[in-house]
Formats: structure tokens, sequence, C-alpha cells
């Protein structure tokens, strides 16, 4: 099932602080629109969309699919396990991606979009990595920490207009579009980015 929260509003005194703290099922998709302020969700088995959410927002893994519209504050997700659509953020994206994901060389998947984003954004990947990265209008610095098509490190790629670079041996694209702010792409393990600097 669906569960929906729209429309709470608090006392809008300076003086005044008010938290809601919401206990839910982990089966459910989570809907959020209109929040101002941090918000935390735990790991859920569906999915998880928001729009116009003001305030940090920190979550566990997801085993449904990522929509995040119009956000404001930084955005941190453990694992994502299916799709990814992000538009319209401005604040730092760390998001961990599922090793179903981009893990069988040329499969179709479903999309790891982000388009309209300001802030530096590092997309962590469990296990092997095999896509297609589309890269148009992005500002700052590329860094692709993940092996291309002859298993050699990548490394930095050069910015601005467009940017295509297979990953391992290819598969369902990665597309960033108008982004601002460096941008990072890196395996991890145990849930840590790997270093390779």
């Amino acid at each position: 099932g669906n569960v929906r929260g729209q429309g709470i509003a608090f006392s809008r005194s300076p003086h005044v602080r008010e938290r809601l703290t919401a206990r839910i099922p982990e089966q459910v998709n989570l809907v959020a629109r209109g929040l101002n302020g941090r918000m935390e969700v735990g790991g859920l088995l569906g999915s998880l969309e928001t729009s116009g959410v003001n305030g940090k927002m920190q979550v566990g893994t997801l085993k449904g699919s990522l929509v995040v519209r119009g956000h404001n504050g930084g955005l941190d997700v453990e694992q994502v396990e299916a799709g990814v659509e992000v538009r319209g953020t401005n604040g730092s994206v760390d998001l961990g991606l599922g090793p179903e994901l981009r893990s069988t060389p040329g499969a179709s998947g479903p999309p790891i979009e982000f388009h309209g984003n300001n802030g530096s954004m590092t997309l962590r990947f469990a296990g092997e990595v095999h896509a297609d990265l589309v890269a148009k209008g992005t500002n700052g610095a590329i860094d692709l920490d993940l092996p291309g098509p002859d298993g050699s490190l990548i490394g930095r790629v050069r910015p601005g207009g467009t940017v295509e670079q297979r990953l391992g041996s290819g598969g369902a694209p990665i597309e960033l579009r108008g982004t601002n702010g460096a941008i990072r792409l890196v395996r991890m393990e145990a849930g840590r980015p790997t270093a390779s600097r």
C-alpha cells in the first residue's frame, strides 16, 4: 500500500520547534510532499517519492525506487535497489546504488537519472558496474573511480559539454543533465567508497 503525508502545518513562531515522528510499516511506498525540516527515513521495502522538501534528507536502504523532485538540502541515501530519478535539487547528494542496478553487461535496467541538480554528487556502486554514462551540461569535475571497457581505472574526464563514457562492458544508461558541482562515481565495499587515491 501507499502512505501519503501532505499539508502538515505547525506554528510559524520562531520560538516554537516541532518534530513529527511517524512509524510506518517498511512494506509501504512512501510519498512526502511540501515538508520543511530534516527528513529521516529508515529502510523501506517499497519506494520513496518526495517533492518540495526543504531540509536535509537521510534515507536507509530502499528496496524500491527513489524519486526526488524540488529538494533543498543535502540528500544522503544508504542504498537504492531499483530506479533513481532526482530532479531540481540544491545541496550535496550521496547515493548508494545496489548491485542489481548496473551489474549485468548490456542489460537494460531501471533508470538512473539526475537533472538540474546544484551541489556535489557522489554515486556509490555495490559490486561491478556495467553502464553507459551520459553527462550533458555539467559544471565541475567528473571523477570516475571505476573501470572502463579495458578494465583500467578511468579517472577524471573533462567537465562541461557532453561526456559519454562506457563503464565496464557498458549497459543501461546513467544520465546526468544540467548538474553544477563535482561528480564522483565510485565502487563501495561494505557500504563505504573504495579509496583509489
